[in-house]
């Protein structure tokens, strides 16, 4: 393993030193800071822009998709078979002349769940509402999400009478409290991803046009020979900044695995010629950094 660890890191500097040697020092430092630029666009685009994207390209849809569930769903869950069977269900058995007043006019429909008896069962029907909404996005969204609905809006403070009112007068509202909660959370991180990775890729690719026409200044030959040691003296220096990372992750490792690794642990390191040196001066740097 001794040995492996030293070609290791001798084999990442020779092959930083050739492509760097090979490339330039111009295109390796512009390629160097379109990277950096196109990580710090990325990242500030992902936060800036998510909100606008979302609510101007994506909420209007998943609204419509909602209401128009909504609306399928009205005539099932205000018929006095259906919602009767829920609240027995859930423990409540209503006589007679109010199982005949679930299929009645808003007015005294809602004059009868107000009632004390239903009241304290009324959350599980507006749960088992908005996860019928969620059906919607079967296959679209992760079943995960859809199967913790109900979770999601059980925890919500709004009061009965504030979702008993979603439920029979204002189904736009239910809509938009299953869209806030539960829909918005998980598309915005899509959104936000598929902004990082895009960005990322145009200002890289601004960057990548940039490096191949410095090329043209390489057909110089003094230019070009001084562009090709500065390149390979980059080259080393990244080869050695690839090399210390290796050696910050065995140091990780070695901590995690409490030196107790058969084939990586302090002893195996201390056997070597490079990797060793290298991995004493990382150490002492980490310990600077983190104290």
């Amino acid at each position: 393993m001794r040995y492996i660890l030293d070609i290791i890191i001798a084999a990442a500097v020779v092959i930083c030193i050739a492509h760097g040697f090979g490339k330039g020092a111009v295109r390796m430092i512009i390629s160097s800071v379109g990277c950096i630029a196109a990580l710090a666009a990325a990242v500030f685009v992902s936060g800036a822009a998510d909100e606008y994207v979302y609510e101007s390209f994506v909420r209007p849809s998943v609204l419509s998709v909602l209401e128009k569930k909504a609306d399928e769903l009205s005539e099932k869950y205000f018929s006095e078979e259906y919602f009767g069977k829920i609240l027995s269900q859930n423990g409540i058995k209503p006589d007679g002349e109010q199982s005949s007043e679930l299929s009645s006019v808003p007015e005294e429909f809602y004059e009868v769940l107000t009632n004390e008896d239903f009241r304290a069962k009324l959350n599980s029907v507006f749960i088992s509402y908005c996860q019928s909404l969620t059906d919607a996005f079967s296959g679209i969204l992760p079943e995960e999400v859809l199967d913790g609905a109900g979770s999601y809006i059980n925890e919500l403070e709004s009061e009965n009478e504030r979702k008993l009112e979603m439920l029979t007068f204002d189904k736009k509202s239910a809509a938009e409290l299953v869209e806030r909660e539960m829909i918005r959370p998980i598309i915005m991180r899509v959104v936000r991803t598929a902004l990082f990775v895009v960005t990322f890729a145009v200002v890289s690719g601004v960057f990548t046009v940039i490096s191949y026409a410095a090329r043209a200044a390489r057909g110089i030959r003094a230019v070009r020979s001084a562009d090709d040691i500065l390149g390979g003296i980059i080259g080393c220096l990244q080869g050695i900044v690839a090399a210390a990372v290796l050696c910050a992750v065995s140091f990780v490792f070695i901590n995690i695995t409490s030196d107790g690794n058969r084939y990586l642990n302090s002893g195996t390191i201390s056997e070597t010629i490079l990797f060793k040196r290298l991995y004493s001066g990382t150490v002492f740097l980490l310990s600077l950094i983190l104290k």
